[in-house]
């Protein structure tokens, strides 16, 4: 079901551009001349119609004098203004007029924009004439005929945030490690007021496709979360989800993704001898590298080696038991 609501102006700042240092919040009416802005900002949407998705939203002002000008424009801000600070000086600078922005304007009730979009009702629009107009017009700015909003919702849609960007969303990761998971959460593509976002998280990770699922809580907007090393030990794998509350109260929950935590298959590579002719009838120092990309901690105490391959343990014996067998030749080749 529809609801259309009148939202009425919260404050107002004329910027005259041949008073550039000055601030007016107070003036009524303001007369408006080719280069002066005034801007306007609107108090809250009602209760019911916080988070719910607008249809239709319209800008009104009374003219209570127009001269030789029958054109004018009106744009959405991007960003608050200050309206008992802000100047000519200090106004926004991204301020434009166009085709698509500019209206036909009279004595009396004005629609000064046919649509103004979320950012216009969140922080407010501005209004202008065309900065080579000669003419001029005095708007009201306060009382009965201040300037307001047309604005109508769906009550049966309550804005909530879309997930994106989920990192890592595949691949492997070293469960020896502190990892971060993080992930964007926002409405860009709802109309709505106030603006949506996010008022908490949790984080959600589970063994493999049916383990128990272990949960994490993130306050605020925070969009990240770091899961500390060796959390998901006795794992090969893991699945790992967000669920996101706004501040609507709708809550958004992401797909679960999939990570390995295996191990990596550890390798030996020779250092020495290689390419090279050895003397049998000498001892021969064989030397290799034992690597594994996830055993591998930067932070191993000085002295302390990580356990080794197979590989390696087999012919450290074999090394040893060679080494044995040349120091008893030696002794029998003294003995005689």
């Amino acid at each position: 079901m529809s609801i259309t609501a009148t939202v009425k102006t919260k404050d107002f700042a004329f910027l005259d551009e041949s008073a550039r240092g000055v601030n007016d919040h107070t003036s009524n009416p303001v007369t408006i001349t080719g280069g002066d802005y005034l801007l306007l900002s609107f108090q809250e949407l009602p209760q019911n119609m916080r988070f719910k998705r607008i249809t239709d939203s319209t800008a009104h002002a009374y003219l209570s004098k127009a001269t030789d000008e029958d054109r004018a424009y009106a744009d959405d801000l991007v960003r608050p203004f200050d309206a008992e600070s802000i100047t000519y000086n200090t106004r926004p600078h991204n301020i434009s007029a166009s085709a698509n922005n500019r209206i036909s304007i009279s004595r009396g009730w004005n629609e000064i924009s046919t649509y103004v979009t979320k950012y216009g009702i969140w922080y407010g629009i501005a209004f202008f004439l065309p900065s080579y107009s000669d003419g001029s017009v005095a708007v009201t700015t306060s009382g009965t005929n201040a300037p307001y909003l047309t604005i109508t919702v769906d009550d049966s849609d309550t804005i909530g945030l879309e997930l994106s960007n989920l990192s890592p969303a595949s691949g492997a990761i070293i469960k020896t490690q502190d990892n971060l998971f993080a992930w964007s959460a926002s409405a860009d593509n709802y109309s709505c007021a106030p603006e949506v976002e996010q008022a908490s998280a949790v984080f959600r990770w589970r063994s493999g496709t049916s383990g128990t699922i272990h949960t994490i809580s993130v306050s605020g907007n925070t969009q990240n979360v770091t899961v500390p090393a060796n959390t998901f030990a006795g794992t090969t794998s893991i699945q790992w989800q967000v669920a996101v509350t706004a501040n609507s109260g709708v809550v958004t929950t992401s797909k679960w993704v999939t990570l390995s935590t295996a191990d990596a298959t550890p390798t030996a590579a020779p250092l020495s001898p290689v390419d090279t002719v050895i003397d049998g009838s000498k001892d021969v120092l064989f030397r290799w590298q034992h690597s594994i990309s996830t055993d591998f901690n930067p932070r191993t105490p000085c002295g302390v080696r990580p356990a080794r391959s197979f590989f390696e343990v087999e012919h450290s014996k074999e090394l040893a038991a060679l080494e044995q067998a040349a120091r008893r030749k030696r002794l029998v080749a003294l003995t005689y």
